[in-house]
C-alpha cells in the first residue's frame, strides 16, 4: 500500500466535496477510497496499475423521506462529472511506493 494524494478541480474550481475510488486492474488487490473535501483527497491505495473513478454531486433539490408533515428532508444529488470520469473511467496511474502525487483537472462537458 501506499498514499495517492492529490487536488481535484472541476472547470477550474475545487471540487466542493465527492469522493474518489482505486480499482487495482490486476483483479486480485482490494479497491481503495477516499473523500474529496475542499478540492483534496488522500488515500492508502494497492501497489501497481489502478483505474479511477471520481463521483463530484450538486444538490438540485429536497425531498421529504417520509408522508408526515415534520419528516427530516433529504438533499436530491445529481452527479456533475461525465461518464468518462466514473463509471466509464479513462483515468489511470501507477501507484509505486512512497507518497505518489496525483491531481485531477476535471471538465464537465
Amino acid at each position: 500500500m501506499a498514499e495517492v494524494a492529490g487536488n481535484v478541480v472541476v472547470n477550474g474550481q475545487p471540487a466542493k466535496t465527492g469522493s474518489i475510488s482505486f480499482f487495482p486492474t490486476d483483479g486480485k488487490s482490494p479497491t481503495a477510497g477516499a473523500t474529496i473535501t475542499d478540492g483534496k483527497y488522500t488515500a492508502m491505495v494497492p501497489l501497481g496499475n489502478v483505474k479511477i473513478e471520481i463521483r463530484v454531486s450538486k444538490v438540485v433539490g429536497q425531498k421529504r423521506l417520509y408522508p408526515t408533515p415534520n419528516s427530516p428532508v433529504q438533499s436530491i444529488l445529481q452527479e456533475v462529472l461525465p461518464p468518462k470520469y466514473n463509471d466509464m473511467t479513462e483515468l489511470t496511474m501507477e501507484v509505486q511506493k512512497g507518497t505518489n502525487s496525483q491531481d485531477f483537472d476535471l471538465k464537465t462537458n
